[in-house]
């Protein structure tokens, strides 16, 4: 039978620790090249971010020229030119991404450098992206919706900028000549962008970094790259309840430095970038190639991280253009339709984006013959497989959608967007999505207990804000921390009697942190009743080598014995010749 997921607290503060424990991060020196950039339009690259809603897809900008943004793959490859409605590109020197006024909603911040005291920031939400895009050739888009807002600075010469994931706070860098005090870090709240007005920017840090140009937050906050142009990363450590500002100001230890190429090797030196998950990062010139060398597009270079203090690699479940069933054209759903195991047989296939009148859609759904009157709905099913042994952490979905949706996942609903409860297939979403969000992920946290091991099903209900509308969205992605049940102690990929046998032969020992084989799956360094209670509470998880799955040898002896009599008898098995 399909296994439900559960101790999943146990399991967030394994992870939580273990990716925020400071230590020497160490990466790779001479980085690996990831790719050209040889898109014509993309001539004086100086910024830099990882988007963390679209696989695979970095965000830069030229210094000057139109306010354009490019989508790239990690291999340098274009896939989007994004021109923004209502923004000026005057010296743009880095962008970053972060939250916004629409919750769960990405958004792209860019910043110029300072002039005459003050500085611009432009964000937008962040547009979907796909891979599909660079072929046959990468998709040019209007975005709508840029908001602009000035600050005022003490400092001539901005050029790094990074978004606290966090509260939402903005961070600006100065970039200061050798000689100098050092590299000013300033702070706007998150409240403050909007406001009427020039705002102004408070000063909370002066670090010893000459010529630093370029800097980035990872995805959870715990570490702050800042790069110079003279060859030399820095990497700041943010402990959990630290603010970016106690982070900042501390001197050498804790923060690290270690090598990036200098403008020898990589013209103007200047944008750095976390991937995804905060794990490795990417650099990217401002010039096209070399010094001398030939004229034929930025290096993206990538480096790894070679110290194991890197983040937990969350695990893509459902992944964004992939295949769903969907029916559409106002065809009758049954009463189950959102149930695992409902007949959808007859329900018609295809892969995300889905929709109508937005273009780039992979597949265009029917909306029925009166395009005054559209259907109201369109139901998507899909199904994916977990390994029974696994354990989930945290799940998040990332959804798509133009109007609204209900999300059921293995038959629960999981979240609701813009739909009233209970609504039917001939309801219509609360209201319409912004024309400058209909193309931007939105994220939801879901409990990972609705997850099972085995096969899942998701299924989601899409509804337009009116049978007149021009045009509907749709597609999804779900992801999850997994990690294998730590019950599973000789790692077969099955919870049964050798996992037993360990803690048996070790009952009562204190053992070392880290070795499962020594039967203490808890890891709190003593095996007892708590692991004991842990590989029961797993037991015939996985798949095991043979079609049964025997019952524990020794579970009627733990159920009736007392646990002075259970250490003995352990000890016992143990030490006899």
């Amino acid at each position: 039978m399909p296994q439900r997921f559960c101790r999943g607290v146990l399991l967030v503060i394994f992870i939580y620790s273990t990716a925020n424990a400071a230590s020497a991060a160490t990466f790779t020196y001479p980085p690996a090249i990831a790719g050209t950039v040889t898109a014509p339009a993309i001539d004086e690259a100086s910024g830099l971010v990882a988007s963390r809603s679209n696989a695979n897809v970095l965000w830069t900008h030229n210094d000057d020229g139109g306010p354009i943004l490019f989508a790239l793959s990690t291999t340098g490859q274009l896939l989007g030119t994004y021109s923004l409605t209502g923004a000026t590109n005057t010296d743009w020197e880095d962008i970053s991404i972060g939250a916004g006024p629409e919750p769960g909603v990405d958004y792209l911040y860019v910043t110029n450098s300072a002039s005459g005291g003050n500085v611009r920031v432009t964000r937008i939400p962040e547009p979907s992206v796909y891979a599909a895009q660079q072929a046959p050739s990468p998709l040019t888009k209007t975005v709508p919706g840029a908001q602009d807002q000035v600050f005022s600075i003490a400092a001539p010469d901005v050029e790094s900028m990074f978004i606290d994931p966090v509260d939402g706070d903005l961070y600006l860098g100065s970039k200061e000549n050798t000689g100098s005090a050092g590299a000013k870090f300033f702070r706007a709240t998150q409240s403050q962008f909007g406001a009427v007005g020039t705002q102004a920017m408070t000063q909370i840090a002066t670090l010893a970094i000459p010529q630093a140009n370029g800097a980035s937050i990872s995805p959870s906050g715990n570490e702050i790259l800042v790069r110079n142009q003279t060859g030399t990363g820095y990497m700041f450590h943010r402990a959990p309840g630290q603010t970016v500002t106690q982070a900042l100001n501390v001197g050498p230890p804790p923060y690290e430095t270690f090598s990036v190429h200098p403008t020898s090797v990589e013209p103007n030196a200047e944008a750095i970038a976390f991937d995804a998950y905060g794990n490795n990062f990417y650099t990217i010139s401002e010039q096209r190639g070399p010094p001398g060398g030939p004229f034929d597009g930025p290096i993206l270079y990538h480096y790894a991280r070679t110290s194991n203090d890197g983040p937990v690699i969350p695990t893509t479940l459902v992944a964004a253009a992939s295949d769903w069933k969907y029916l559409d054209g106002n065809a009758v759903r049954s009463v189950d339709w959102n149930q695992p195991g409902a007949n959808d047989g007859s329900w018609a296939s295809g892969s995300g984006p889905f929709g109508f009148g937005q273009g780039n859609e992979q597949t265009i759904l029917s909306f029925g013959g009166n395009p005054a009157s559209k259907a109201a709905s369109y139901e998507f099913r899909k199904t994916f497989e977990i390994d029974p042994i696994m354990l989930a952490s945290e799940l998040t979905l990332k959804l798509l959608v133009d109007d609204g949706a209900a999300v059921f996942l293995n038959g629960n609903e999981i979240t609701r967007f813009s739909l009233g409860a209970g609504a039917v297939d001939n309801d219509l979403a609360l209201t319409p999505v912004a024309d400058s969000l209909q193309n931007t992920w939105r994220t939801f946290l879901i409990d990972p207990n609705f997850l099972l091991g085995g096969t899942n099903t998701l299924a989601i209900e899409v509804h337009t804000s009116s049978l007149a509308d021009s045009d509907l969205r749709f597609d999804a992605q779900l992801i999850g921390v997994l990690a294998a049940d730590p019950a599973d102690l000789n790692g077969d990929g099955f919870v049964g009697q050798d996992d037993l046998n360990l803690i048996l032969s070790n009952w009562g020992d204190s053992v070392p942190s880290g070795d499962p084989l020594q039967g203490d799956p808890s890891d709190d360094g003593f095996v007892g009743q708590d692991d004991l209670n842990l590989v029961l509470g797993s037991w015939g998880k996985g798949t095991p080598l043979v079609s049964a799955v025997p019952e524990p040898t020794s579970l009627a002896l733990f159920a009736i014995g007392a646990i002075g009599g259970l250490a003995l008898i352990a000890r016992r098995r143990k030490f006899a010749a």
